[in-house]
């Protein structure tokens, strides 16, 4: 993801929360409402849909934390490259680490917002 995407993704951090949480209602309805029509024997597509259904938060789950740690590794590089400067600048350091706070939470966010968003519009 280019440094300018990843900028505009932690502006809109407050909008995709707000957008995961009016979806994830959405999408779990949808997939209770099956789980509760195929019953205590569901057919071979639903069998599929649930296994996909928790594999895909697995690896959403493991995508984001993956992501954080990069994104963490990097704030911390730039930081520590802030501070050993020939001139440390401390004011620079802590925008660094404003800005780049809300880029690790949303480098986590976005494989589930992706997911939830995918499966709102499939279900729907």
């Amino acid at each position: 993801m280019s440094r300018s995407r990843k900028r505009r993704a932690a502006r809109d951090l407050p909008s995709r929360v707000i957008e995961l949480g009016a979806l994830a209602p959405i999408v779990a309805g949808a997939r209770l409402g099956r789980m509760a029509r195929e019953g205590a024997s569901p057919s071979a597509r639903g069998r599929s849909d649930l296994l996909a259904m928790v594999l895909e938060k697995q690896v959403a789950f493991a995508q984001g934390w993956s992501a954080m740690y990069v994104e963490t590794w990097r704030l911390q590089a730039q930081v520590a490259m802030a501070c050993l400067a020939a001139v440390p600048s401390p004011l620079r350091a802590a925008r660094l680490l404003d800005g780049g706070l809300q880029r690790i939470a949303s480098q986590g966010l976005a494989p589930t917002w992706r997911r939830v968003k995918a499966n709102a519009r499939r279900l729907r």
